[in-house]
């Protein structure tokens, strides 16, 4: 059961959407100038304010058209306590004024996810976002051209960070545009041309980047691609499909976890993972000593009314606090303590059985195995960065998309709404049988 429109999107409502995803990517970073790490959108103001407006037009847009919303959250009411909880930690905050202004932005995120669930099919959306991250990958090769996608001097001196500001995270965005653009099913000579250009490009980016953990990340994703597709396989027994790539995954976790300390020394790495079990220690030692069921509210734990400075004595060697845990499970713990982490073991478990449910029943669409890879990637990214209940970032904005589109049709109203545009009195929903 899908949701229906009838009038076709204009032109400027398509480029809206391809601006909301660069910026939404950080491509558009350079314009507002670079201020620390490139994802930490709260501290750039000039890409702060970008996605506000986005936001704020797309949640217009989702209001306006809401019939087709409120069938949405009808068939997701764990989306209303993913962004309603971060709101509600504005009570026990320990910078009430930081959660309030974070939730907001958390829940006009969660508005545009809605927008992009009732507007598209998801193809549309893997186009889109393949569009956007070319765009962003030729722009970073002209911005390395001119020495200013290169970091100069220090650790980092000699590493590509391209349009995206820091080199981890580029190579993070070049994991995700090579994982999508490789489920793209092209329509056309010029998409087959943009599909290949853009895994190309960021395929010399995440070399060139020189982010050990995502060049780990990306080998696992490429062993982890081929067990989506097989899920899709109908020549197979369900029962064998499951069965064979459970068994595939329990192996590959145990290969890594056995054999991390060598892969981590043939990458130039070690089991402190570049100091972040330094900050992991003092994160979750003060959590115990002081926010130990509720946190400290979204986004106020690094933050000084809140445990900044607490956290500076562990991570002395660091050039500074960073403005998160790097780990989101011990970001949301910190953040929004047991509760956020019973909302996110809730949807990742549901979003987990969401998506293999549709690779294993829809086969004939390339969506599903792409964001079940995209949802293996999230797990991943959580591990030494802080994607889940992160405002703004396209990695938690596709799990989030993810969930919406894999709703079980079962559970959702019998009644489809059909958005018919009236030319006086706006769109009027219209209601049609399921077949």
């Amino acid at each position: 059961m899908t949701l229906v429109f009838e009038k076709k999107e204009s032109k400027l409502e398509y480029w809206f959407t391809i601006l909301a995803l660069l910026s939404l990517s950080g491509a558009l970073l350079p314009l507002f100038g670079e201020q620390r790490l490139a994802r930490d959108s709260d501290v750039n103001t000039g890409r702060m304010l970008t996605n506000t407006a986005i936001f704020l037009a797309a949640s217009g847009i989702a209001l306006y058209r809401w019939g087709v919303t409120s069938v949405l959250l009808s068939r997701n009411l764990l989306v209303a306590a993913l962004f309603l909880l971060p709101l509600a930690s504005m009570v026990w905050s320990a910078d009430p004024d930081v959660t309030f202004r974070r939730a907001t932005a958390h829940l006009l995120t969660g508005f545009f996810c809605i927008y992009i669930a009732g507007r598209m099919t998801p193809e549309e959306l893997m186009r889109r976002l393949m569009l956007a991250f070319l765009i962003g990958g030729v722009a970073s090769i002209a911005y390395i051209g001119i020495g200013m996608g290169v970091h100069v001097g220090g650790s980092l001196g000699g590493a590509w960070k391209g349009v995206y500001g820091q080199k981890n995270e580029l190579g993070r965005i070049a994991s995700l545009a090579i994982i999508v653009s490789l489920f793209v099913t092209p329509t056309n000579a010029r998409e087959r041309l943009m599909r290949l250009a853009t895994i190309g490009i960021f395929a010399i980016m995440v070399i060139m980047c020189q982010s050990r953990t995502n060049w780990l990340t990306l080998a696992v994703m490429l062993a982890v691609i081929p067990l989506t597709n097989f899920l899709r396989d109908r020549r197979v027994a369900p029962s064998l499909r499951l069965g064979l790539v459970v068994t595939a995954v329990v192996t590959l976790v145990l290969g890594v976890a056995v054999g991390a300390p060598m892969i981590l020394a043939a990458s130039g790495r070690d089991m402190t993972f570049s100091g972040r079990q330094t900050l992991w220690h003092g994160v979750n030692s003060i959590i115990a000593a002081k926010y130990q069921y509720l946190g400290a509210g979204y986004g106020a734990f690094f933050t000084e009314n809140g445990a900044s400075y607490m956290v500076k004595p562990y991570i002395a060697h660091w050039r500074g606090v960073p403005s998160h845990a790097h780990n989101g499970v011990i970001n949301t713990r910190a953040d929004m303590g047991i509760p956020g982490l019973i909302v996110l073991a809730i949807f990742v478990i549901g979003l987990g059985s969401r998506l293999l449910h549709k690779m294993m029943t829809d086969g004939n669409r390339k969506a599903w195995p792409m964001f079940g890879a995209v949802f293996v990637l999230f797990l991943i990214n959580n591990f030494s960065e802080s994607v889940a209940f992160r405002h703004s970032d396209i990695a938690w904005i596709l799990v989030l998309i993810a969930y919406l589109y894999a709703a079980d049709p079962l559970k959702a109203a019998r009644r489809v709404p059909v958005v018919r545009f009236a030319p006086r009195v706006g769109p009027q929903p219209v209601f049609r049988r399921d077949p």
